[in-house]
């Protein structure tokens, strides 16, 4: 999974702007302008990315742990069903 710091280091080298500030529920400043960037260095891809609301929504899509989670416990996950 990624760490905050690493996506914090991405998100200055793309955007010039440092996000250590921002809180980890609110969105990354000038995602959408640079989306392109920011998806191609994350590994996902720019649907994906854009349907993130927060910091946290994008580490979990780096990390995949939401999808994991579900899928190894076999229980279904009230917060994917929604």
């Amino acid at each position: 999974m990624m760490s905050r710091q690493a996506l914090d280091r991405i998100a200055q080298r793309i955007t010039g702007e440092d996000i250590r500030l921002v809180g980890s529920w609110e969105p990354i400043p000038r995602l959408i302008e640079f989306r392109a960037e920011f998806a191609r260095e994350l590994g996902v891809s720019e649907i994906a990315l854009l349907r993130c609301r927060d910091i946290v929504d994008i580490l979990d899509l780096v990390g995949g742990e939401r999808t994991s989670q579900a899928r190894d416990t076999g229980q279904p996950n009230f917060f994917l069903i929604l």
